[in-house]
């Protein structure tokens, strides 16, 4: 028999994944490298993110809320969890899973505890759903190991498993972890973590032990990032630099020779990749028992919706892959891209967030033509609601400090606002200078992983501005992962988040460091005049002067 792998893709709460950066070590035979997060959606969406190598507008696999059994509402946000409800996941059959896809080339694959429908009665794939695996346990990870322990009396001729595990905190059951700095874990606390902490590397310990295949892969999997963790022959070829949830399905392909494939959109992880990448060009289709599987048009179902007698669970169907694209595109930071999605949703499903995200997109690439138009329908349409009382807040309003005042007064953004709107209100809370609640408000959506890019700068600034104990060291934070420039929309190079990043680090007493970064970009832009004056200012006077 080929090389057999093993993958388990452990979800956990912040403050576990904060914890492990100094842990790892302890994890022998293990090869570990940063796993960061390529979009702010929740668990089971990261998740296809790892099982597809796509992102999710790309794999159109969504989430919806049910009633489901209490195992899995107790892995589900506080929200969801005083509802009633849970996740459950469905998805297109053109953009398969990648274990569809060893299944179609007839690799004998298993999934343990994925919220995933099976392909079909005859294929090489067996699933076993979460509650078949955790029902009545009181340990999740002993389950999971004893059901990886069964699988080669259960498939004696498996070549890959898959399992998924979640261990949160009693105490941290969301994923409403503490702000993170991804590039200073060293640094972290796991106060009231350490017995998920236990958990997680006790498992992980014993998994590689007592599960016997050729390669142990495990994803340590949190809310803002998380770390790829390879054992096994090749463990010794894992790149140093990190890698995305993308990169997940063909390293694992990797693993198993097997070639990649047009629908996979990431890299393998390792340094001499023994698959064949050239597959990932060319068809757009995929087969089961050599039949081939033609990817969904999605937008050729919205471009069908045209009017009132419009079925309604079609209308459901596109408005769900409309908001998938919408939420994807925001948070990778493609306004243009988010703005389609809600002009489409604003057609096809009017309602007033459907209007405000229309608003507010046009609002952001300076649609005012398509801005104004939204606003009207929205103060005609649906007076009363709380996106309609947040419209001077939309970017280019120019509204007047007494008026934006009055809107945050009568708008209290703990209440069940959208991100967007919550985002809205900190920042404007940020500019008018109240920095502990629009520090609060931001915080939240950072902490949640909700945050757009422009939420966590203002986080920043906000930060900057208050310069309390602590905050240059959360204004680090809250930059993470963001590049220090990027460009206006006069195509200008914009150091906005370099300046911030600087000040913040020559507050923590690493000026040098600034400096330096401050050196390298003027080498290339040496006219910018903001970065010209603090690096000045950093300096400080010549000697002699």
């Amino acid at each position: 028999m080929k090389d057999r792998v093993a993958l388990v893709i452990v979800t956990t709460d912040g403050r576990t994944i904060q914890s492990l950066g100094t842990r790892l070590a302890d994890l022998g035979g293990y090869r570990s490298i940063l796993l960061r997060r390529p979009s702010r959606q929740r668990s089971v969406v990261s998740i296809a993110n790892i099982g597809t190598g796509n992102v999710v507008h790309q794999h159109h696999v969504h989430t919806s809320l049910v009633p489901l059994d209490h195992e899995v509402v107790a892995s589900a946000s506080s929200p969801m969890r005083a509802a009633g409800l849970g996740p459950r996941t469905f998805r297109d059959s053109g953009v398969p899973f990648f274990w569809d896809r060893l299944a179609s080339r007839g690799v004998s694959s298993v999934t343990l505890g994925f919220p995933f429908a099976v392909i079909g009665e005859d294929s090489p794939l067996v699933e076993y759903p979460f509650p078949a695996i955790y029902r009545g346990a009181r340990d999740k990870s002993k389950r999971m190991l004893a059901a990886f322990e069964k699988l080669d009396g259960l498939v004696p001729d498996y070549r890959f498993a898959a399992g998924w595990l979640p261990i949160r905190s009693a105490m941290n059951p969301s994923d409403d972890d503490d702000p993170i700095d991804v590039e200073d874990q060293d640094d972290a606390t796991s106060d009231g973590a350490d017995d998920e902490l236990d958990r997680v590397l006790h498992f992980v310990s014993e998994f590689k032990e007592r599960i016997g295949v050729d390669h142990h892969v495990v994803v340590l999997h949190g809310p803002r990032y998380g770390y790829l963790l390879v054992s096994g022959p090749r463990s010794g070829e894992v790149k140093a630099e990190s890698v995305v949830e993308m990169d997940v399905a063909p390293t694992v392909l990797d693993l198993l020779g097997e070639e990649m494939s047009s629908f996979i959109r990431g890299r393998s992880a390792l340094v001499s990749p023994s698959s064949n990448e050239s597959a990932m060009s060319g068809a757009t289709t995929w087969e089961i028992d050599d039949v081939p599987v033609v990817s969904k048009d999605m937008q050729r179902l919205v471009d069908e919706i045209d009017g009132s007698d419009d079925h309604p669970l079609r209308v459901k169907v596109a408005t769900t892959y409309l908001q998938s694209r919408f939420w994807s595109s925001i948070s990778d930071g493609l306004m243009e891209d988010a703005l389609v999605a809600a002009r489409e949703m604003a057609r096809i499903a009017p309602s007033g967030i459907h209007l405000f995200w229309l608003a507010f997109t046009s609002a952001t690439v300076q649609d005012v033509e398509q801005r104004n138009k939204a606003i009207a329908s929205l103060r005609s349409e649906y007076p009363d609601a709380i996106a309609t009382r947040l419209i001077p807040l939309l970017p280019g309003m120019e509204t007047d400090e007494e008026t934006l005042r009055a809107v945050l007064d009568d708008v209290d953004p703990s209440s069940d606002l959208s991100p967007i709107l919550r985002g809205l209100w900190g920042r404007a809370a940020i500019r008018l200078g109240m920095l502990d609640r629009g520090i609060e408000t931001l915080q939240a959506l950072f902490k949640a992983g909700y945050a757009i890019r422009i939420d966590r700068v203002m986080l920043a600034e906000g930060y900057g501005k208050r310069n309390a104990e602590g905050d240059p060291k959360l204004v680090l934070q809250s930059l993470s992962t963001l590049p220090g420039v990027s460009r206006t929309r006069a195509g200008e190079f914009n150091p906005r988040i370099l300046l911030l990043r600087s000040l913040a680090l020559s507050r923590i007493g690493k000026t040098d460091e600034a400096v330096a970064k401050l050196e390298q970009f003027l080498e290339n832009h040496p006219l910018e005049p903001r970065a010209t004056r603090m690096l000045a200012e950093l300096r400080g006077p010549a000697d002699g002067s």
